[in-house]
């Protein structure tokens, strides 16, 4: 990812607290029927053999990586986002699940290395 682009979004991350989602999900009815949907059609996933290996794309707070975590407990969830700050907050509010920081554009894991990307 080029500088400029880098920068423009830690300054849109940066006026975007952390658990904006999870808080969103409990206080906006638009935000939260759309969570609702989303998690149902994440639980029409569960029809097919369960995945080992799951990678939660722009993870932020990790409140989606926990559920899937919940969700597929024998697999390991790995979240990445590229703010420093939402990978911060992520490690401190779900020690168990590993956070990295990374780009979606350039990715330091194997092609086909995860069975599922959220």
């Amino acid at each position: 990812m080029n500088k400029v682009i880098r920068r423009n979004l830690e300054t849109i991350y940066s006026q975007v607290p952390a658990d904006y989602y999870e808080k969103g999900v409990r206080t906006n009815f638009l935000q939260n029927i759309w969570n609702r949907r989303k998690w149902h059609n994440l639980d029409l996933l569960s029809f097919g053999p369960a995945p080992k290996k799951i990678l939660d794309v722009g993870c932020a707070s990790g409140h989606i990586s926990a559920r899937l975590a919940r969700k597929f407990n024998q697999a390991n969830v790995v979240g990445i986002d590229i703010s420093d700050r939402f990978v911060g907050f992520a490690k401190k509010r779900h020690p168990r699940i590993k956070f990295l920081k990374a780009d979606a554009h350039n990715l330091p894991f194997a092609a086909g290395y995860f069975d599922l990307v959220i």
